[in-house]
């Protein structure tokens, strides 16, 4: 029995020397150098590789369409009337990539495959798409999790993102339809033209500098800042902060927080109807308002010539600050 004892002991002390082993050559860039590694494809994170660099005409092509389980995505103008896929990803997968593109009918398809490998943890995928100047259809990016960057001035149809862990980063977005929804993630957009969109995440923060059309913010746990606003739509939290300076309302705008404080900035020359209450908390303006009727709670009036549009703000608790630049 103590000779079992021993032999165990030793099996034991001898796994942990490979397993402190393995890990000591993930952290120093030497994980390639074990060949077992190789033979059971184990990997831990690393740098991007290039696995591979496509070029596909884009005569007939009207949509980018993109499906990723775990993978970062980069956009660029292309220099040339082609697409370009380039993807980088682990060694291994050079002669067998996770990630291709082909096209179907209409359609780019970007597609990651899924497949179980023994002892992978986590592995940095990134894909990077250059599309054609004179391109615009629609893109539509699906992705468990993957943050997405688009870099150059793009314009698009219809642009969808759903993710259920991700950041959007955009400079430049023009879309007649925009959809962003992730669960898990900060949207960061420079400026978005848009005739209709829905922009939605669960836990992040919403940050826009400048946004024109008609549509629906939501936040479930997180701020929204907006630098320049011109349109009409909805804005809300439920746990969070919302601070927004229009440049000119177009339609009814309803901005509602559960827990959390509002403060709304406009132009002088915007005329509009002013609706805002709180349940708890404190209604703070400056501005001289026509037809006014103030209580404890709440504000109404209007301001401006022959106002059309209405202004609503609701916050169960928290303040309420009006002012106008």
């Amino acid at each position: 029995m103590k000779t079992l004892r021993i032999i165990s002991l030793i099996l034991m002390s001898l796994m942990a020397m490979v397993l402190i082993g393995t890990l000591v050559f993930a952290l120093t860039g030497n994980l390639s150098e074990l060949s077992f590694v190789n033979d059971f494809r184990f990997s831990i994170g690393g740098k991007h590789e290039l696995i591979s660099d496509e070029s596909i005409d884009s005569d007939g092509i009207s949509l980018i369409d993109m499906d990723l389980s775990s993978a970062d995505v980069e956009l660029f103008l292309s220099d040339d009337s082609q697409f370009h896929v380039v993807y980088y990803g682990p060694t291994e997968e050079k002669s067998d990539p996770d990630i291709t593109a082909h096209t179907d009918t209409d359609s780019l398809i970007i597609k990651q495959r899924n497949r179980v490998v023994p002892f992978r943890l986590n592995t940095n995928r990134l894909v990077k798409v250059y599309v054609p100047s004179d391109f615009s259809g629609s893109f539509e990016l699906r992705c468990a999790s993957g943050d997405l960057r688009i870099k150059d001035d793009l314009q698009f149809e219809l642009f969808l993102y759903k993710v259920a862990s991700g950041d959007l980063y955009a400079e430049n977005l023009h879309t007649e339809e925009t959809e962003i929804n992730t669960t898990s993630g900060d949207i960061s957009v420079a400026k978005l033209e848009t005739d209709e969109y829905v922009l939605k995440t669960s836990s992040g923060d919403i940050r826009i500098e400048n946004i024109r059309g008609s549509g629906s913010i939501s936040v479930i746990s997180g701020d929204v800042r907006i630098d320049e606003y011109s349109g009409s739509g909805s804005i809300s939290a439920s746990s969070g902060r919302i601070s927004v300076q229009t440049t000119e309302i177009t339609g009814d705008l309803d901005i509602k927080v559960v827990s959390g404080d509002v403060e709304v900035c406009f132009a002088e020359d915007q005329a509009l109807i002013l609706d805002a209450s709180v349940t708890s908390g404190d209604i703070d303006t400056r501005l001289s308002l026509d037809n006014a009727k103030m209580a404890k709670r709440s504000l109404s009036g209007t301001i401006g010539d022959s106002p059309m549009h209405k202004l609503t703000i609701r916050t169960t608790s928290g303040d309420i600050r009006i002012d106008c630049k």
